[in-house]
Parts: structure tokens; sequence; C-alpha cells
């Protein structure tokens, strides 16, 4: 893939949530060091940073002109246990969110299993 091809110190792509940031500039300002944003270089790294980082927008810490593109996905080469595992994620997402605004407007923690 395209990304792939920028992993080095000068030249560092990561994919996050679908999408691809150029960070070669961002790694000398990254709290934890560039050591980590390097071990990820050229990868999607995406469960690692959402492990960490819960809700963090990554925009926020980086320049517009890090934002490169959305990261592709070639349909023909995934499984459909893989797009299964995908939707299933999705709607983990989508069902935390509700649950959320439902909190913020009622006031106490809702369940979003019913919708």
């Amino acid at each position: 893939s395209e990304v792939a091809r920028h992993c080095t110190p000068e030249d560092c792509w990561v994919a996050l949530n679908g999408k691809v940031y150029d960070l070669t500039e961002f790694m000398d300002r990254h709290p934890g060091g560039p050591t980590t944003i390097l071990a990820w270089a050229g990868k999607d790294a995406s469960k690692f940073f959402n492990d960490i980082h819960k809700g963090v927008k990554i925009e926020q810490y980086l320049r517009p002109e890090a934002y490169l593109g959305d990261l592709g996905v070639d349909e023909q080469l995934m499984s459909e246990s893989f797009w299964h595992t995908l939707r299933e994620a999705r709607v983990a997402e989508v069902r935390e969110e509700l649950e959320r605004l439902i909190s913020q407007t009622s006031g106490k923690r809702g369940k979003a299993n019913t919708i």
C-alpha cells in the first residue's frame, strides 16, 4: 500500500480510524516521544491509538495539512468475516455514541440496545 512506503523518521505516515496522516513533523512534539509513532509508521495504528487515547481526536493536535486523505481499502481483498467484524465494530461505536448522547440528555446512563 501507499501508506506502507512512508515508514521512516523523515517520511512517516500513519493510518488512524480510516484516515491517513503525515506525522513526520508531529513526532518531535508527541508527548510520548517519536519512538511509538515510528513503531507504527506505514501502518494502521487505530486499535493501539484508540486503546490509549480513548475519545481523543488526533486532528486537535495536528496541523490541517497533516491529514492526507482517507485510507483506501481494496474491497476485493476483504473476506466476509473481516466485513462482519468491521460491521460489528461500527455497531458498537454507534451504540457507545448513542448511550453517551442519551446520558447527556437524560442525566443518567442509558442503554442503546433497543435502537
